[in-house]
């Protein structure tokens, strides 16, 4: 049964989903930033923690072979709940956790201290706790600097969901830039085609006033066309882009896309 934090925890989880970072491979990062919390507090034990809906998983780990826990199991899941670093000198006297499966069984966890990951939203993801097999304390230094690299670590995964972010980005503008490209490519192909054959007739004085009409027609559409699309792209850009409703002739619609067709068919020669 998961134990429940406050009116927010749905909010939470969503937070630490937007992250991405649940069940992802070691990153050095991380792990110097484990290794050096053990290092600090000199304890055999250090973690990376992220409370999920129903466990407790491990981003980066020194001293045990657990990747997780079940949620009920944990000891983060207090520091979470109150937002604070959470100090327990002898977990096996507290009544809270002395029947706890991590103290009665392996690791049989003896003492604990976690700062908690809190989000720029507000929100405690997890917690970067150190533990050890026998009761110990922390000096004031030791506790400020756990704190610090809880910091360092928020400060990482915000870096790392900011660049997933930008990328997706980049995704969505190379998308956008190929359909903008297709999109103006056709009605250009119309143009270069026409004014061509144009220029062609006239130089060989092979003058066919109805052909220059309609190809004069065929380049102002095209035209047309291409100015319909940056318009719709500035108004894009501006936020200023409406969904109008625009009377066509479905036949007018069937001319053009095979006009269009036509060219590029023309144009490789098919």
């Amino acid at each position: 049964m998961n134990t429940p934090l406050n009116l927010d925890e749905t909010e939470r989880l969503k937070s630490l989903s937007e992250y991405e970072i649940l069940d992802t491979p070691p990153q050095q990062v991380f792990d110097d930033l484990t290794d050096l919390a053990a290092v600090i507090c000199d304890t055999p034990m250090a973690l990376i923690s992220f409370v999920d809906a129903d466990r407790q998983w491990f981003k980066s780990k020194v001293g045990t072979t657990l990747s997780e826990t079940k949620r009920e199991d944990s000891i983060c899941l207090h520091t979470i709940k109150s937002k604070e670093m959470l100090v327990i000198e002898n977990v096996s006297t507290d009544s809270r956790f002395s029947n706890n499966l991590l103290v009665t069984g392996y690791p049989k966890i003896k003492f604990y201290a976690g700062a908690p990951l809190i989000s720029e939203k507000g929100y405690a993801l997890g917690s970067l706790c150190v533990l050890d097999f026998q009761p110990r304390k922390l000096s004031e230094v030791q506790t400020r600097l756990l704190k610090v690299l809880a910091g360092q670590v928020m400060q990482n995964l915000e870096l790392r969901r900011l660049q997933k972010v930008r990328f997706a980005k980049v995704n969505i503008m190379n998308d956008m830039a190929s359909v903008i490209a297709h999109e103006i490519n056709n009605p250009l192909t119309i143009i270069n085609s026409h004014a061509t054959l144009i220029a062609v007739s006239l130089e060989q004085e092979m003058f066919n006033q109805k052909f220059v009409v309609e190809s004069a027609k065929k380049i102002i559409n095209a035209v047309k066309r291409i100015s319909k699309i940056i318009t719709n792209l500035k108004e894009i850009s501006l936020g200023e882009r409406t969904v109008a409703v625009e009377e066509v002739r479905l036949v007018d619609l069937i001319d053009e896309s095979i006009s269009y067709c036509k060219e590029r068919v023309d144009e490789h020669q098919i």
